[in-house]
């Protein structure tokens, strides 16, 4: 890989994975809106729950993004490629998104554009701004939803991929710490930050975050109480057949 030069008070966002409620998500992002996207996404988008009564399909296109965000570079990957591991797996080992992760490091080296401050998360979160955004010092930092800089190397350790941010260089450390075939969860994150010279802070001092699930589109409005509620109905009712449901994806069924 390429070597980048690294200046001042350039931040890009790195949005990765399942396009999912990404354009019900980007309207609580305004204080993003003025930095430049990278996004690697897969071309559909698929979310369903028999018991919801969810099949929520998209076809994804370049426009998907850029028609909400101008300043976006986006690819898109059809999700075939990991036709040969079940959605389980790919679940309990979060190979994809580790593929993503890596994707959109690449599009960052390709823009030739030099950023200090990175912005990795997925495009199914709502935020909301708690401190001022670009006074925070990023340098010898990544911040996750977790604060464990005490705590020793065990199996219990937890960071959220939802969202996390750092420097250019911290954010490059710890996408490229993971071998292609390593498996990519929220213990091996919080292992990869502590065998590092990076110093963890806990992100949920400047932000807060929110995943937004499919079943939100049942309400006329989304407020963080909403997002709530249908957070957890949805952890209650989503189960394994759901995810195998999933995998007829990859054979046209």
């Amino acid at each position: 890989m390429d070597t980048i030069t690294i200046t001042n008070n350039k931040t890009a966002v790195l949005l990765y994975g399942e396009y999912r409620q990404f354009d019900i998500a980007i309207k609580s992002w305004d204080f993003l809106l003025e930095y430049d996207f990278y996004c690697s996404l897969w071309d559909t988008s698929h979310q369903y729950n028999k018991k919801l009564n969810i099949d929520y399909f998209q076809n994804i296109n370049k426009d998907s993004i850029i028609n909400f965000h101008k300043n976006s570079n986006v690819v898109l990957h059809n999700e075939n490629i990991f036709s040969n591991k079940s959605e389980l797996i790919n679940k309990s080992r979060n190979f994809k998104s580790l593929f993503h992760w890596k994707s959109c490091i690449d599009l960052l080296y390709k823009s030739n554009i030099k950023y200090d401050k990175i912005i990795l998360m997925r495009p199914d979160i709502h935020l909301s701004l708690l401190k001022d955004f670009k006074h925070i010092d990023f340098e010898n930092k990544i911040f996750t939803a977790n604060n464990f800089n005490s705590c020793e190397l065990t199996s219990d350790l937890f960071v959220h991929d939802a969202i996390i941010m750092g420097s250019f260089e911290s954010i490059n450390y710890l996408i490229n710490s993971f071998e292609n075939d390593e498996s990519l969860n929220h213990n091996s994150i919080a292992l990869k930050i502590l065998n590092s010279k990076f110093k963890n802070h806990n992100i949920n001092e400047y932000i807060n975050f929110q995943i937004i699930r499919p079943n939100v589109r049942n309400h006329p409005e989304q407020t963080p109480a909403v997002i709530d509620y249908c957070y957890r109905e949805w952890a209650n009712t989503h189960c394994e057949e759901d995810i195998l449901f999933l995998d007829k994806k990859y054979n046209g069924n």
